[in-house]
């Protein structure tokens, strides 16, 4: 779960969390016994941890965060391992030019999927990427556009162990919302949002 769950309690010694860490459409819970550092300056500040703990859907996992800030930008990363195999890590950042990024990335019996985002919060242009696979299929889609006009353009593809399958591309010109049959959504930085599943 990381930075994909929802922390209900975080002193920087025990936490628990709740989320979706094998992306089964099920809420799983996290308990973790923690290390965390923390370290500020004048001129920014930082923190990093270390976790080992017990997810209801995944079993035993060790992990890894980090996180630093100034008056130019953030950053963030983290990691885990699962004891049924898999992993999940990712990133994000931002700068005081309105720019930022995302990247996710989760691993397990049940299948993969990876995903990234981006944009500027100032201008609205955004762009987002994903792909996801199991044993029966997969599927991608890439889609880019502005938030303020509503503007996306996009390519998706899937396919099946039956090998059946689709490919398509999307389009909505700007300013008018939902246009089009097979359009992605409508616009706005929710579309790249959900390619990390937060």
């Amino acid at each position: 779960m990381a930075s994909s769950g929802i922390n209900l309690f975080n002193d920087g010694n025990f936490r628990i969390g709740i989320g979706d860490a094998n992306r089964d459409g099920k809420l799983d819970l996290d308990f973790g016994i923690r290390g965390q550092q923390w370290g500020n300056s004048p001129w920014g500040g930082g923190s990093q941890g270390f976790e080992i703990g017990v997810n209801t859907q995944r079993g035993g996992y060790v992990g890894a965060d980090q996180s630093s800030w100034n008056g130019y930008g953030s950053q963030s990363s983290y990691g885990r391992v699962f004891a049924d195999g898999g992993f999940e890590n990712g990133s994000a950042g931002g700068d005081v030019f309105g720019n930022w990024g995302a990247t996710h990335t989760n691993s397990g019996p049940n299948g993969y999927y990876a995903g990234n985002a981006g944009g500027n919060v100032y201008s609205g242009q955004y762009y987002g990427n994903q792909v996801a696979s199991n044993g029966w299929g997969y599927s991608s889609d890439s889609v880019a556009g502005n938030s303020w006009s509503g503007a996306q353009v996009g390519t998706h593809s899937q396919g099946n162990y039956y090998g059946g399958g689709a490919s398509w591309n999307s389009y909505n010109p700007g300013f008018v919302p939902n246009y089009g049959g097979g359009h992605y959504q409508s616009g706005g930085c929710g579309c790249a949002g959900r390619f990390l599943g937060y």
